[in-house]
């Protein structure tokens, strides 16, 4: 029986060696290959495991020292001799076809396939090429603006640009919808209705405010006179988008109430903190109407990109993973082991700080069936990842997913490889230097205080 294992390992310690050292102790203990799922994220990285896999074996059956060294390296492998690395080589060989060692794309893909008519997509489908992608988003923001009455077009541009448009109107919501539209699919629509509304001054008010403002004791400097005319004058002409951008309440923001480097306190500071407050609501008011404005015209491009998608038959990466997840295939393993004629009873993942919530959400059941058989047949759970190298962030990576598995997986050994055999001492001395006296780092105390995130970092780093 193989123990269930997650190694925290960092740049340079042997990540691949550790995984496909797991790989070849299960090959040696008579696990069948294809009960194997080897994923991680890159056909680059898939192509080094297996590589990594078929050169051991070889060197091993050519070699007595790499014999030698693969024997005491696995558990399983206590005294194999090399008739039995070269038939482990040779069945290998021969089933490379059923090897399943790749990408969790792939993997997930292979599940889709399966189940095109469960999951309402057309069976033929492919994964969208870039290029043709950004050809159905532009087709999908044609239909929209087509469909739409041009007053209601023209409010929404208006709100999106705060009626500045720099670019054309296709730019820039090309540009838009392209960073958003996977954001927009994963979040609910109330989300883009979040930011809470802040309370304006009444006319009245406003107008006393300013009167006030206008007749305040000031400091006995020109500067901050002159500085009072062109923020009383910026008020009267409604100029409020400019407010914090020069004088005295530049830097108020920052919490810093200093002009000058005099202290504006008393009087002074008491009304202008009445139109600092009108001025920070208006800009928040603003991005509020904004972003409730961009949640209105995503929603019309992403039923348009759906529908335009689904009569190409494409798909994006993505879009499988979310298929996946929004549908309830976690309950119907059997059928999906029956499918794609693999049973998946030993999991192995790499590069486990770039998995996404939504990729573990599709990872869980095959994970937990490989405990549950821990038990009765012997499977197990085996992953390796680096939280100091969590790249995907873009595509929904979370370093903290390394908690969430603890928390989940059980009984689970716990491992660190924290030895570099990649650099020269001087780099890992540097790296030392710096990582591990972070929150003592000036650049990360100004102009925003990171110190407890940093704290936080640095008692994870080894």
């Amino acid at each position: 029986m193989f123990n269930n294992i997650i190694i925290r390992a960092s740049a340079g310690s042997g990540k691949t060696f550790q995984l496909s050292n797991r790989y070849l102790d299960l090959a040696f203990g008579g696990v069948s290959l294809d009960a194997v799922l080897a994923s991680t994220f890159t056909k680059k990285a898939a192509g080094e495991i297996l590589d990594r896999i078929l050169i051991r074996l070889a060197e091993a059956a050519t070699e007595e020292k790499k014999r030698i060294a693969l024997s005491e390296g696995i558990s399983s492998g206590k005294g194999i001799t090399r008739a039995e690395i070269l038939e482990t080589l040779a069945k290998a060989v021969r089933n490379l076809h059923r090897l399943r060692i790749g990408t969790l794309d792939s993997f997930f893909i292979q599940i889709v396939g399966s189940f095109c008519l469960e999951l309402g997509i057309s069976p033929g489908w492919s994964i969208v090429e870039d290029l043709d992608d950004r050809r159905y988003l532009s087709e999908a923001i044609r239909k929209t603006f087509a469909d739409s009455r041009t007053d209601d077009a023209v409010r929404l541009m208006h709100l999106l640009s705060k009626g500045e448009v720099s670019r054309s109107v296709t730019e820039q919501v090309f540009s838009l919808s392209w960073e958003l539209i996977e954001h927009f699919r994963d979040a609910p629509r109330s989300a883009w209705e979040k930011l809470p509304r802040r309370p304006l001054l009444s006319p009245e008010e406003l107008s006393e405010a300013l009167e006030r403002f206008k007749n305040v004791p000031m400091p006995n400097d020109a500067s901050f006179i002159n500085s009072r005319e062109k923020i009383w004058q910026k008020a009267i002409d409604g100029d409020w988008d400019t407010f914090f951008k020069e004088g005295i309440p530049k830097n108020i923001p920052m919490g810093e109430w200093k002009f000058n480097k005099k202290p504006i306190e008393g009087e002074l500071a008491e009304v202008l903190r009445v139109l600092v407050d009108h001025a920070k609501a208006i800009a928040i008011n603003k991005l509020a109407i904004q972003t409730e404005a961009t949640g209105d015209l995503l929603e019309r491009i992403f039923e348009q990109y759906e529908r335009v998608k689904q009569e190409n038959r494409a798909l994006r990466f993505d879009d499988v993973t979310f298929r996946l997840t929004d549908s309830r295939l976690h309950d119907r393993l059997e059928q999906i082991v029956h499918r794609i004629d693999a049973p998946t009873r030993h999991l192995l993942l790499d590069e486990f700080q770039d998995t996404s919530p939504m990729q573990w959400e599709v990872l869980r059941p095959f994970a937990l069936s490989a405990i549950e058989s821990h038990q009765k047949s012997g499977g197990s759970f085996f992953c390796v990842g680096d939280v100091k190298q969590a790249i995907y962030g873009w595509r929904g990576g979370v370093a903290e997913i390394f908690e969430t598995i603890e928390n989940e997986i059980r009984p689970l050994t716990k491992q660190g490889l924290n030895r570099s055999w990649r650099s020269a001492p001087p780099v890992i001395e540097m790296v030392n230097e710096l990582f591990g006296k972070l929150a003592n780092n000036a650049a990360l105390l100004e102009p925003e205080d990171l110190g407890d995130a940093a704290r936080e970092w640095e008692a994870r780093f080894a």
